[in-house]
């Protein structure tokens, strides 16, 4: 994914696109009215959290990544398909238990954890990794 532009008809200078990069790419004009994107440094990332972000979908961006995210109805409004008590209890489970068994995982079960991997946090979002 590769970050392009600013679709000015759409932005609303809601300023999310500023908060929200790490690599502070986006800056608000001197009137603070339009904001614009500079990389000649090539820091950005290609996280996507600019693109997530922006509710205008003003952010201009090229690659692949449509391919490779799913989105949902209800998307916006997670918080009627997912209770708090739900997703408390999934980020409190415990994820280290090192007690395996014995027992021969079906192939299909291997490729959904891989799957789901694919989408975890990493330190700097790329998800530079392949499984094999």
């Amino acid at each position: 994914m590769s970050i392009v532009g600013i679709n000015y008809e759409k932005c609303s200078v809601c300023k999310r696109c500023i908060t929200d990069c790490t690599r502070n790419l986006f800056k608000e004009d001197s009137s603070g009215k339009i904001i614009r994107i500079s990389d000649e440094m090539k820091r950005c990332n290609f996280c996507g959290k600019c693109v997530a972000i922006c509710k205008e979908n003003a952010i201009l961006w090229e690659g692949n990544w449509e391919d490779d995210v799913e989105s949902y109805p209800g998307v916006e409004n997670f918080e009627e398909n997912v209770s708090y008590k739900n997703l408390m209890q999934l980020l409190m489970a415990k994820r280290s238990v090192r007690q395996y068994k014995i027992k021969k995982i079906p192939q299909e079960v291997l490729k959904k954890v891989f799957e789901a991997m694919r989408y975890a946090s990493s330190a700097d979002n790329r998800r530079a990794w392949n499984f094999s």
